[in-house]
């Protein structure tokens, strides 16, 4: 009997080519992006990318994209911090989950640092490493076995 233990990654609910896993991860970077003038301008052309994509995925894709066709901006925005920002659980920085605000969670910070850097990219200081939206830029944009 092994003393290790093996971590499975789970099962994908869609298998996806590697080509539509990382035009979702895009898709999905934009959409949980801050909805900002440029994101909500590229409605339309995200809902045409998504449209080769398999329907149980393009389904998701559309019902946001739809949301935030027919959304004010400003209410867009209240909802987007309301359900981000003001919520823990709900955080999408990464590294909170696991490590809260410690020192813990600088080390975790700088090893997402490193590893972009590692990889070819240096990071403005705009947002932090482990925020989900730019995880998600760099899987499926510069290193999609890195960031998955």
């Amino acid at each position: 009997m092994s003393l290790l233990k093996l971590r499975r990654r789970p099962e994908p609910a869609v298998e996806l080519a590697q080509r539509d896993r990382q035009l979702v991860w895009r898709i999905a970077a934009l959409l949980l992006d801050y909805p900002s003038e440029q994101t909500l301008a590229m409605v339309d052309q995200l809902d045409t990318a998504a449209a080769g994509l398999p329907d149980e995925v393009r389904a998701h894709l559309s019902d946001c994209l739809d949301y935030l066709r027919t959304t004010p901006p400003l209410e867009l925005a209240a909802d987007y911090v309301a359900t981000f920002d003001m919520r823990r659980r709900a955080s999408l920085h990464l590294t909170f989950y696991a490590y809260g605000d410690t020192r813990k969670r600088g080390m975790a910070l700088l090893r997402f640092k490193h590893a972009y850097r590692h990889a070819g990219v240096e990071l403005g200081d705009e947002e932090l490493p482990d925020h989900l939206p730019v995880l998600l830029e760099f899987a499926a944009t510069v290193d999609p076995v890195g960031g998955e």
